[in-house]
Order: C-alpha cells, then sequence, then structure tokens
C-alpha cells in the first residue's frame, strides 16, 4: 500500500509498457509490491527516485503498513481483515528476504546446497522407507481382511494399498537416483525425478479407481437382477480395517510434522486419501452386512466402493495436473516476482533499472531470470561481481532452484529479441496483432451500441494501437487505424442520424478515409441480395450513397486464358461500363481495359468525373453478386477487388462482395487485409411461413391461404429451403389447391379432403424441384405472364448449354464420330490422312442459317 509515496499512473501509460512473457513481468516497468501497481520509466515521478527510496528504507515503509499499525484494520470487515492477513504474511517474509541479503555473499557453499536442504533431503528419505514398509505390513492386513469379508468397499481399499506399495517404491526409486550425481550426463541434477513420478503414480491410481467404478457398477446390476444378498463382515475383519486405519494416521503425522517437498507431500496426500477410502470401506461394508433387512440398503456396499473410487480418482486428478503443470513451466506466482524485485533493486546501489523478470517452474522449485541495468561506464569486472553476487542472493531463497542474472546497459530493446523462445512466441505479428484484437471485446458490459460505447470502444483501439506501435509492431498498424477511423465515424453517425439509418450504417459509412470490405455469404434464396439492395437503397436515400450491382455472372464466359482462366478484361470492363452507365451515362470516357494497371487508371477517371458533379464528398459502393465466380478469374483479381478501397482514397470507394461460398472457400494468397465477413443464415419456417403468406392473392381466404402455405412447408421445407423457388411452388399450386373449393367439389373447411386433392400436384411439383415446367394448363399461376408459357420447360443454366452442345454435336458426320469415338491403332497414309482433313473442315448446318 504505497499510495502515499507513489503517485497514480494513467491507464494508458500502463498499457503501452506491459508486455508479458510466460506470465511474468517484462521491461520497462516497476512494480509495486503490494497493489501491483505498474510504473513505467516515463512516469510522473523518477524510476530511479523510487528505487532509491525503497533502498533507503527497505522494511521499514512496509512495517508501517502491518495491520497491528493501522487502527482501521481492526473494525474492517471480514474480506479486509482477510487481505490485512495475506498481506501481514507478505510482509515478514520480505523481513525473512531482507535477513537473507544481509548475510555474507562468499559462502559460496550456503547458495548452492545449504545445510537445512541436505538435513531435509535425508528426512524425507526416512519417512519414504518407513511408508514403504509400513504399506507392506498393511497390505497383508487388508488381504486378510478382503478374504474373510468378500466386501468390495474393503476390496477397494485392498487395491488403494496396492497402489501405495507402488508409490512408495517409486518414491523410493526416484529418492535413490536423486542421490546418485552424475554431472556429465545430468549437468543440473535429477531434481525433477519427484514431480515425474508423482505423474506416473496419478495415472496408475486413475486407471485403478476407473477399474474399480466399473466392477462396482457391474456388482449393483448382478444384485438387482439375480437379487443377491450383501457380504457380511465378521468382527475380525472390521478389526483389521480399524487398526489399519490407526497406523495411517500415525504415518499422515510423521508426512506432516517432519516432511517436506513434492514427494513427501505426494506420500501425504496417500496417507490421507487412505484414512478417509478404510473407514468409508469400514461404515459402508458394515452397515451393507447388518441392516439386511431393509432391501434398499444392500447397494450400500457397491455404492461405497463407486464413492471411494470417485474421491481416489479426483485428488490423485488435481496433484497429477498441478505437477505437468509445474513440468511444463508455468509462471510463479505475483508474489515470488515481487520478492525477485525487492531482492534486486536492494542488492546494490549501481543497479539503475530492472529491464525484465522471469520466473517459471523448474520441476519442484523455480528457475529465475532477471536482466538488470547498470551503468554503460562500468569496468566488467565490477558488472561480473554485481552480478554474480545478486546471482548468490537469489540462490539462497527457498523456493530458487537456478539464477541467471543478465547484464545490460539500456533497456530500450525489444524483450523478445534476445532469446529464441521469446522470438517464437512474440514474433508473430498476427499472433499478437489477433490476441490485442480479441482483448478489444472483452468489455461485454459496455454498450457498443451508443455513441458513448462505440467511443469508448475507439480508445481502446488507439491504446492498442499505441502498445504495438511502442513495441515495434508495425505491420498492423495500418488496419487498427482504419478499424479506428471506422469506428470514430460511427460515433459522428450515430449522433447524427436517426437510430433506424444508424442501425443500417454500421456496414460502411461516408466519414471515414478507408474502408475495410465486406464479404456476405449464405445458401440460396436466403434473401441476402433483398437485404443488401434494401440497405444501400437506405443508406442513398439518407446520407447519399452511391452504389452499384454487379453480377459477377454477367462476366463469365465460356473462353478460357492459357492458364485456364476466364480473362480479366471482361468483368474489369463491366465494372466501369456499370459504374458510368448509373452515374454519368452522357460522359464519353472509353470503358476498354486489357490489363489491371489500365483498370485503376480508367476507374479514377471515372470517379473524378463524378466527385465533379457532387458538392459533398463522395462514396460509393461496389456490390458483387455470385462472387463465387470470383475464383475462375485470374489470380490477381480477386485480391484487386478485396483492395480496391485501399488502393483509392478520393473519393471513397468500398466492395461487397455477396456470395453463396464461406470466405474460407476462396482459396487464393494472402491479402493485404482481410474483408469483414457477414453470414446471412437460411430462412426458418417461421420465417418462411410469414413471407409466404405475405404474397396472399386478392379474393383469396385467408385461413384457407395460410392452411395451403402450411401444407406446402410441410411437404417441401424439408428438401428446399430456397425462398425463390418456394414462391414459385406456390404460385403454380395455388389454383389446384383453391379450384375444388370454388366449384362445390370440396368444402370450405374440409381441410382432410382439400388436402387429399393437392397431394398429388404438390408430389409432383417435389419431384421437378428447381424445374420450371408449364405444359400443364393446371399449372397457370396468378401471375399474368405464366398464361403466356405454354409447352415450355425451362431449364438450369448450364444445363441450357449442354442441350445446345448436344445439338450441334448431333450433326457431326458419323465418320469423324467414328474417329472420335473408337481407338484406331493402325497408320493412316497420306491419302487418307487428306481425306480426313477435308471432313474436319467446319461445316455450317442449315439449321442454324435461320
Amino acid at each position: 500500500m504505497l499510495e502515499n509515496q507513489i503517485p497514480n499512473v494513467t491507464e494508458t501509460e500502463i498499457k503501452c509498457r506491459l508486455f508479458c512473457t510466460s506470465g511474468s513481468l517484462v521491461s520497462k516497468k516497476f512494480v509495486d509490491l503490494e497493489s501491483g501497481t505498474t510504473l513505467s520509466e516515463n512516469s510522473p515521478i523518477s524510476f530511479n527516485s523510487v528505487c532509491e527510496a525503497w533502498k533507503t528504507h527497505p522494511i521499514e515503509v512496509f512495517q508501517q503498513r502491518l495491520s497491528s499499525n493501522i487502527e482501521e484494520a481492526k473494525k474492517a470487515p471480514k474480506s479486509v481483515i482477510e487481505f490485512y492477513k495475506q498481506q501481514d504474511e507478505h510482509i515478514r517474509e520480505l523481513e525473512k528476504i531482507a535477513t537473507i541479503m544481509n548475510t555474507d555473499t562468499t559462502d559460496v557453499s550456503m547458495t548452492f546446497n545449504p545445510q537445512s536442504t541436505r538435513r531435509q533431503t535425508r528426512i524425507n528419505t526416512i519417512i519414504i522407507s518407513i511408508v514403504f514398509f509400513a504399506n507392506v505390513v498393511l497390505l497383508l492386513g487388508k488381504a486378510v481382511a478382503s478374504a474373510l469379508s468378500g466386501s468390495l468397499a474393503i476390496i477397494s481399499s485392498l487395491l488403494d494399498s496396492c497402489v501405495d506399495l507402488a508409490s512408495g517404491g517409486i518414491m523410493w526409486f526416484a529418492a535413490r537416483q536423486m542421490r546418485k550425481r552424475k554431472p556429465y550426463k545430468y549437468p543440473q541434477g535429477r531434481r525433477r525425478l519427484e514431480p515425474l513420478a508423482v505423474i506416473v503414480l496419478s495415472v496408475f491410481m486413475a486407471s485403478i479407481s476407473l477399474q474399480l467404478l466399473a466392477e462396482s457398477v457391474q456388482a449393483i446390476v448382478r444384485m438387482s437382477q439375480n437379487n443377491q444378498e450383501p457380504p457380511i463382515v465378521n468382527n475380525l475383519a472390521l478389526g483389521i480395517m480399524a487398526s489399519v486405519i490407526v497406523m495411517k494416521l500415525f504415518l499422515w503425522i510423521i508426512c506432516i510434522k517432519f516432511g517436506g517437498g513434492m514427494a513427501v507431500d505426494a506420500l501425504k496426500t496417500d496417507q490421507r486419501n487412505d484414512i478417509i477410502t478404510n473407514a468409508a470401506s469400514i461404515l459402508f461394508s458394515g452397515l451393507a452386512g447388518r441392516l439386511q433387512q431393509y432391501e434398499d440398503l444392500k447397494y450400500l456396499d457397491p455404492i461405497g466402493a463407486i464413492l471411494i473410487g470417485s474421491y481416489i480418482l479426483y485428488s490423485w486428478y488435481k496433484l497429477g495436473a498441478e505437477q505437468i503443470r509445474n513440468l511444463a513451466g508455468h509462471t510463479a506466482d505475483p508474489r515470488f516476482i515481487q520478492k525477485i524485485a525487492f531482492v534486486c533493486l536492494n542488492y546494490h546501489p549501481l543497479i539503475q533499472q530492472l529491464d525484465t523478470i522471469r520466473a517459471f517452474h523448474f520441476g519442484e522449485h523455480f528457475l529465475v531470470e532477471v536482466d538488470i541495468v547498470l551503468p554503460k561506464e562500468m569496468y566488467l569486472k565490477e558488472a561480473h561481481d554485481i552480478g554474480e553476487g545478486l546471482q548468490k542472493k537469489l540462490e539462497k531463497l527457498e523456493s530458487v532452484e537456478r539464477a541467471f542474472v543478465h547484464l545490460d546497459y539500456e533497456f530500450s530493446h525489444r524483450p523478445d529479441s534476445e532469446h529464441k523462445i521469446l522470438r517464437r512466441l512474440f514474433g508473430q505479428l498476427h499472433v499478437v496483432a489477433r490476441e490485442l484484437l480479441d482483448s478489444l471485446v472483452d468489455g461485454t458490459h459496455v454498450d457498443y451500441s451508443s455513441p458513448d460505447g462505440l467511443e469508448y470502444l475507439a480508445m481502446r483501439i488507439k491504446n492498442c494501437s499505441i502498445t504495438m506501435e511502442q513495441m515495434n509492431y508495425t505491420s498492423d498498424l495500418n488496419s487498427l487505424g482504419t478499424l479506428e477511423r471506422i469506428v470514430s465515424s460511427l460515433v459522428y453517425t450515430a449522433l447524427t442520424y436517426n437510430p433506424t439509418h444508424y442501425a443500417h450504417s454500421n456496414i460502411v459509412t461516408c466519414n471515414t478515409q478507408v474502408v475495410i470490405p465486406t464479404s456476405k455469404y449464405s445458401p440460396p434464396g436466403s434473401g441476402k441480395s433483398v437485404l443488401v439492395s434494401s440497405t444501400f437503397r437506405l443508406l442513398e436515400e439518407s446520407c447519399g450513397l452511391m452504389w452499384v450491382v454487379i453480377s459477377c455472372l454477367e462476366s463469365f464466359v465460356g473462353t478460357q486464358g492459357t492458364c485456364g482462366v476466364t480473362p480479366s478484361r471482361y468483368l474489369l470492363e463491366l465494372i466501369l461500363l456499370s459504374i458510368k452507365c448509373r452515374y454519368i451515362p452522357e460522359s464519353d470516357l472509353c470503358v476498354r481495359c486489357e490489363d489491371t494497371s489500365c483498370f485503376i487508371d480508367k476507374l479514377c477517371q471515372i470517379l473524378m468525373a463524378i466527385a465533379k458533379r457532387a458538392y459533398d464528398q463522395v462514396c460509393i459502393g461496389l456490390i458483387f453478386e455470385q462472387a463465387e465466380k470470383l475464383c475462375d478469374d485470374e489470380s490477381l483479381v480477386l485480391p484487386l477487388i478485396v483492395g480496391l478501397g485501399a488502393t483509392l482514397y478520393t473519393p471513397i470507394l468500398f466492395t461487397v462482395l455477396v456470395t453463396r461460398l464461406p470466405w474460407e472457400k476462396f482459396n487464393f494468397g494472402t491479402f493485404c487485409f482481410e474483408p469483414y465477413v457477414i453470414s446471412v443464415e437460411s430462412y426458418s419456417r417461421e420465417q418462411l411461413t410469414r413471407l409466404l403468406t405475405s404474397l396472399q392473392p386478392l379474393g383469396a381466404s385467408k385461413s384457407r391461404f395460410n392452411r395451403f402455405v402450411d401444407l406446402l412447408l410441410t411437404v417441401c421445407f424439408p428438401v428446399c429451403r430456397n425462398a425463390g423457388e418456394l414462391i414459385h411452388l406456390l404460385n403454380i399450386n395455388w389454383r389446384v389447391f383453391d379450384e375444388p373449393v370454388n366449384k362445390g367439389l370440396v368444402a370450405p373447411d374440409d381441410e382432410w379432403g382439400q388436402w387429399k386433392l393437392a397431394q398429388p400436384y404438390l408430389k409432383r411439383s417435389l419431384s421437378t424441384l428447381y424445374l420450371r415446367h408449364y405444359a400443364d394448363t393446371n399449372f397457370d399461376s396468378m401471375s399474368p405472364i405464366n398464361t403466356k408459357r405454354q409447352n415450355f420447360l425451362e431449364l438450369p443454366y448450364l444445363t441450357r448449354f449442354l442441350l445446345i452442345a448436344a445439338f450441334i454435336a448431333s450433326h457431326n458426320p458419323r465418320s469423324l464420330d467414328k474417329k472420335l469415338l473408337t481407338k484406331n491403332a493402325g497408320r493412316l497414309s497420306i491419302r487418307k490422312k487428306k481425306q480426313e482433313k477435308e471432313m474436319c473442315k467446319v461445316r455450317t448446318s442449315p439449321l442454324l442459317l435461320h
């Protein structure tokens, strides 16, 4: 609690300097040991002055904050009192560290292998041996009790003891191997054998527990099917189990009183589990055997085994997961990092800055890396002595396995530029950008639909861009700046226009300099084209937005280039022609272009001509319908269209791709920036019902028409959700459904009769789905256009060209068909070749001359 000594720092300054590696504190910052406040070197106070104040009064500053010295702490609420207890414990630990720092640093033996550590290792070895031999004796006792009783609960306790014996053996083997020093094979020792042994035990115990659970469930099933009675436990078996509990309790107290380390902690957990499981086995097996007059209590024995196995499985899972996390290099607790910072700041007056502190698990203890800043004029000998002395001080801490002190004379470099592992973790620009952008949406309590919420979001985006700039991550600054300008313009739009306009203007705005392209995809017939056209029509009426719809299917031609793709000039000329015909039809600008550079030149001329007629800033949108056809164009066309808004700045230009495919299916290379993807889902049945009922013809009964819509969706909705196709089926089948009622064949309220008469026609429509069939006069619709289409079958788009190709191929000579369709391995003479050459000449069919 140093708020009286250290002023507050703004949130922006903290964010701009905060950078984490493996969860540790990194570079250019100072941490309040109590509140965790981060101070940069550019803070309102001097970084060195704070360090010097701590060095002058290292312990007194904290001792004044003990709860015994604060009167208000005695009358505080319970949660505040608990906080002060934790703070007092932390201050006592700092006092111990200060005592260690006042000792001599020249005793290398104390720093590397203290006497207390060697004594604790011997005690742990003795405890492990005692537990191992005790488990052998208790295993024999439980085996006798299991043979006498046959109880599943006692058998589960016997299995637990077997695993205890195996755990004792594994721990004894690990402790024995740790005592054997092999400096050439294991330079850092084999201290991590303990957590590895604990993980092996956890897996072993989990497998035993799962087997026990399966056996208990099978026992319950057998007892319920065969009406078996529970096993009866005699007094001798109960006495053996009671003696086992007493012995386990004695071993547990020994582990708590004298033990220390991961191995003994695992044995302590094991003894506690044994006490609980043995007590539960006595309770459940004894009650099940002595209360046989109650039918429902016979399942107590297997139920007790299930509870025991579940408890063992959960306890060992927690222990194993903790050791796996430590072996993976989990970061140290923040308070431990504060202890390291306290030691470094108070070690030597020539230490100017703390650049980096990293502390992470290295097995049971921690590996610490510290980067300190010394004066650049210092001699190598003096710097070496300071670094080595600080290393020995850090290794005096009980939890520190190894300490590394790095010396530097400046702290302006990137922290991740010094080590390969940090470059791999934080050197990928897109990873850092993704993490920063994900952090923007963590404030779920903020309403981003209001101007205040959008302004807050723009401020957070600006903070992220500043953070990336401070860390020299400049690759994504362009997109972050673009996003910030878009959000800022949305704030202006929300304040200027009404909420209806604002709800539609979140796709594009007219006040931003660069607009992110948009990709909108959905299945066919889901209303995406109607949504886009209505939205931009509303934007055109409200804020003067210009927009043009371009069909990519019109630019798709059958001929292909040398690379097997459609030439791009057809699409580029179509874009220019669509803009020119809508907004400057009287202009004499040429729209022919041969390549992309010519297209950009022509587009700039057209847009500048449009801008001369507009008093305000011009914003033009290009809407590409059926954009999946762009995949068949040249490889540079799609990136050109996506980045068209970033290429041209005045007037503002943006693109919207309307497609049936998701953006991931556009399998091209990298883009300068990805479009904003909007997914439109298919119509639900309720939405289709409202859509179709709105098309009720004049003079039709509302109830009967709603019934017909429900029957139509019942038949066709499972196989077709295309709104256009369903509207077509509605038009051609409504007369069939309504005609029997008008002729008096069926009563208007006879639903079954109407369904019976309309069912054949609905099934026929289902079999000819996606075909436009008008040959039958009964299929006349309400539209007057369909009355002119008699004896006419409308085929799908590609099927028409297949039929045309087949018709043309049917007029080929028979000999040519034989030549193309049969295999002829014989050698042709010169005369035959000449004849075939004459036959292969193009012959115009007389049918095509009409």
